[in-house]
């Protein structure tokens, strides 16, 4: 639970009962502030119809403070019925993490009624989290955390993505390509370089 520097890169995760990807610990208390957590990266997983029978998860879900840790370029599609839930779930604690680049997908496989939110940060007590140019085809955000943004975020209307979005998906999963194939994503990946958002994001609504 409690990881620093651990790399989840390009799995491909289908029909889990809870949540796909966890990553932390400790919620607000002193373990969730103070622990050893950091620079972990989830990045380019394909999720789909997670959450198929428990609640309060998400696809990709995460617990107490985690400097320099980045979700970037996941592809989630599909969702349970499950009620307290959201695609990125940054519970109780979550901290300094930098979100961008998810491709997000829900409407698909809820109704209209009960879509969750993309992004949940509900409480004070998370903080300094920071998303920027995704794409979800839904505008249920939540966000009371503290010095915590949401922008340059673009609406998915229909099913059909817009070209950057697909040239993301595309990228997700399991790969079998060799070094001198590796896209400028995995490029990143394996220099340990930071991770930065592709240009020419188009922000369809902003919080």
């Amino acid at each position: 639970f409690v990881a620093a520097a651990t790399q989840l890169l390009h799995n491909a995760i289908n029909g889990s009962s809870y949540s796909a990807i966890t990553v932390g610990w400790g919620w607000h208390t002193q373990l969730g502030n103070t622990s050893y957590a950091r620079d972990n990266r989830v990045v380019g997983n394909a999720i789909s119809n997670s959450l198929q029978l428990l609640f309060d998860g998400g696809d990709i879900y995460t617990l107490g403070s985690q400097p320099g840790s980045v979700l970037a370029y996941n592809h989630i599609r599909g969702h349970g019925d499950c009620p307290k839930t959201a695609a990125l779930y940054h519970d109780d604690g979550s901290a300094h993490f930098t979100d961008y680049g998810n491709v997000i997908q829900l409407n698909a496989s809820c109704p209209t009624t009960k879509v969750p939110p993309w992004v949940s940060m509900w409480t004070h007590f998370i903080h300094g989290i920071r998303l920027d140019g995704n794409y979800a085809d839904s505008v249920n955000a939540v966000n009371a955390g503290t010095n915590c943004s949401i922008t340059g975020t673009t609406l998915i209307v229909g099913d059909e993505l817009p070209p950057a979005a697909q040239a993301i998906v595309l990228q997700t999963g399991p790969r079998s390509y060799t070094h001198s194939q590796l896209s400028p994503i995995d490029l990143q990946i394996g220099t340990r370089r930071p991770l930065r958002p592709p240009s020419g994001y188009v922000s369809a609504y902003h919080h």
